[in-house]
């Protein structure tokens, strides 16, 4: 690899083979139809998707404890995703794969971005190519049922349009704006608001910049207090359970959370950095992004700085109110590693040694990513198939019933050998145009809880494995697989 690049032409045939290549190997994966989200919230995502575009519904197909949000019933991942996922489906019909599709449209419009959008006139585009096609920022989500890569757009469009949000009052409001829309996706981009504190804005005075900022900050937070249903992770319960006498708790889950992030960062460390490129990636392009502030001045200094102190504030929420293992690590960080990769290029503190450096040792990785990430969900989609005929037949039951409304299923997560946290994606998500949702408790391992009513849904059956004396419940059908629909007795 150093041979091919130490000249340019071999520097544009590596550049174009991880152009082309992943087009080619994605279009030969969907062409196959065997494959399948691996990870449970990939699920969330494909069945977010299939909900919308059965009934335009954005709510939770899936949640836990009857946990949903205050508002609209919306799941972790707040309703937007419903939306993205579903409306492509509405226009070309939905398939297993189409997620994946939507993947591949926004992975072109990024390229053709980064390579020819007027917007990047002033960076070098086949440098800015190699570091993203050589990440694990890109290509790896290309196959994945992960909406990372919407997130890398996002970050781009963030970068673009920061430098240039000091230029007036106008430019500052866009920015704003643009910077809550995508905290309506993904609510840490809210973070994002706080790069241009540092920076002086034309035509706004301080105090108003302050303002603004203090208002969509706040209201980005109700939102996601609002509008997400309550998280599973303790530090983010806490953090935004909006509770003063709770603040004891946070302190004591700061603490800990803070301890065993470091410690598990520096096991997973100690045994080898697969997992960790991600953060290594981003300490990297920060660090070259401080030797560029140190240098700069002026307006310019105080971006770099804004920058900065992003990057940091999300590392550190990271280590304090959520986890730093490798599979959060590398999509809460996707963004900012776009941000971080785009500035360093920007400012050109970078060289054709750090290039190579930067090949060298990152994309051993992300290769190892993408045939990772395509043999997990290969073997999801032969592992479900083979044991979803075992699953009890809902679709036809449930179009039996004369209920005209949204029907809520409680089931046991752990009832289901092998694909247990897939199984709810292969049941019915709705019936006569009404969405039908599925809630599991956390306690399914305590037999006295596993079927526990919470009463926050208005749950309408329950499907058990096992025979059930309950009361207010009565037997609806027993299926030959060994399942139990049990319905709510008025």
């Amino acid at each position: 690899m150093w041979i091919m690049l130490h000249n340019e032409i071999g520097g544009k045939r590596v550049l174009f083979a991880l152009l082309v290549v992943p087009i080619i190997l994605f279009l030969w994966v969907v062409s196959a139809q065997n494959y399948y989200p691996f990870y449970f919230d990939e699920a969330i995502y494909l069945t977010g998707g299939k909900l919308f575009y059965e009934t335009w519904s954005m709510k939770a197909v899936m949640i836990f404890d009857e946990k949903r949000s205050i508002l609209g019933g919306f799941g972790w991942y707040g309703p937007m995703y419903n939306a993205l996922y579903g409306l492509l489906p509405k226009i070309l019909g939905w398939s297993p794969a189409s997620n994946l599709w939507l993947h591949l449209a926004i992975y072109v419009i990024l390229l053709y971005f980064l390579r020819y959008s007027k917007l990047l006139q002033s960076l070098n585009n086949n440098v800015l190519l190699l570091g993203f096609l050589s990440s694990y920022a890109v290509v790896p989500f290309l196959f994945s049922y992960f909406p990372e890569l919407l997130h890398v757009l996002f970050g781009l469009l963030f970068f673009v349009f920061f430098f240039r949000a000091h230029q007036s009052r106008e430019s500052f409001r866009f920015f704003v704006l643009l910077v809550f829309i995508f905290s309506l996706f993904r609510v840490t981009f809210i973070f994002g608001l706080l790069a241009i504190t540092p920076v002086k804005v034309e035509q706004v005075t301080n105090l108003r910049k302050y303002m603004v900022l203090g208002l969509f900050f706040v209201f980005g937070l109700l939102y996601y207090k609002f509008f997400h249903a309550t998280p599973s992770v303790v530090g983010l319960a806490d953090a935004f359970s909006f509770d003063l006498r709770n603040a004891s708790n946070i302190t004591k889950t700061v603490k800990t959370n803070l301890h065993s992030n470091i410690l598990l960062f520096l096991s997973y460390f100690k045994i080898w950095p697969k997992g960790f490129d991600s953060l290594l990636a981003c300490l990297f392009l920060g660090i070259l992004t401080v030797r560029s502030t140190v240098i700069n001045k002026g307006i310019k200094m105080r971006q770099l700085m804004g920058i900065l102190i992003i990057a940091f504030l999300l590392v550190m929420f990271l280590f304090t109110f959520y986890s730093v293992k490798p599979f959060f690590l590398e999509k809460q960080l996707s963004w900012l590693y776009t941000v971080l990769l785009l500035l360093v290029i920007q400012e050109k503190v970078y060289n054709k040694l750090l290039v190579w450096v930067w090949l060298s040792f990152f994309l051993p990785f992300t290769v190892h990513r993408v045939y990772d990430t395509i043999q997990k969900r290969t073997f999801s989609a032969q592992i479900t198939q083979s044991q979803k005929e075992s699953l009890p037949n809902l679709e036809d039951i449930l179009a039996q019933v004369p209920i005209n409304k949204e029907i809520n299923i409680l089931f046991a997560y752990n009832e289901y050998p092998v694909i247990s946290n897939l199984a709810y994606s292969f049941f019915p998500l709705s019936v006569k145009g009404k969405p039908i949702l599925y809630t599991s408790n956390l306690c399914f391992n305590q037999p006295e809880c596993k079927y526990k009513e919470h009463g926050i849904a208005k749950l309408d059956f329950i499907l058990a494995n096992e025979k059930l004396s309950m009361s207010n419940w009565a037997l609806f059908k027993e299926f030959s697989e060994g399942f139990y629909l049990y319905k709510k007795v008025k």
